[in-house]
């Protein structure tokens, strides 16, 4: 177990961990994951195939075009060792702490996916937001039941805790236990 001041949110615990177990950046497939998602309410063997056989460089659950396109970082998978590459590893050892969540999303997931276009590196998602949501539109928030209705085993934190966000929030547990058999609430 790795216990560490709560800096940096997922992008600082992932840095740290990929600084504690180095020999994670050259497995063939990695992927990190945030506590800004409840589930799995279902079998991953799904996504794991769909990553493992989307032939990406970095892979994310879904990706978006709120702000600029990019992966949401919530789950990014990478593959055969490019956690190794300079690039990334620039990226990783660099992390600075940052005032707030909207300072994070912009610096990290933002600025991170800026970095894999601009290196050339192949992104995909396995649940592209045209599936999901109309462009600008967040596929974890507005397309929750979209999501769901795909098969997507896991539901945003948030719209548990704080079902007002979206105006059909309050169908989350609902939606959740009538696909999976689920309560999300009592996954909190």
């Amino acid at each position: 177990m790795v216990i560490k001041p709560n800096i940096g949110y997922d992008f600082g615990s992932w840095a740290t961990g990929m600084k504690l177990f180095p020999h994670l950046l050259s497995a063939r497939f990695v992927i990190l994951a945030n506590d800004s998602m409840i589930g799995p309410f279902a079998s991953l063997a799904p996504m794991v195939e769909n990553f493992e056989n989307s032939g990406v460089d970095v892979w994310g659950a879904t990706n978006t075009t709120q702000f600029i396109p990019h992966l949401q970082s919530y789950m990014l998978g990478f593959s055969n060792g490019i956690l190794q590459d300079s690039p990334l590893q620039h990226f990783w050892t660099r992390l600075r702490r940052a005032r707030d969540k909207q300072q994070i999303i912009e610096l990290y997931e933002m600025g991170f996916s800026r970095l894999l276009y601009a290196e050339g590196y192949v992104t995909g998602a396995w649940f592209d937001y045209e599936r999901v949501v109309e462009p600008g539109q967040n596929p974890a928030i507005t397309g929750w039941k979209k999501l769901i209705d795909l098969g997507f085993p896991f539901v945003k934190r948030e719209l548990v805790t704080n079902p007002a966000i979206v105006t059909d929030g309050y169908r989350v547990p609902d939606a959740v236990s009538a696909r999976f058999g689920v309560d999300p609430r009592t996954w909190l």
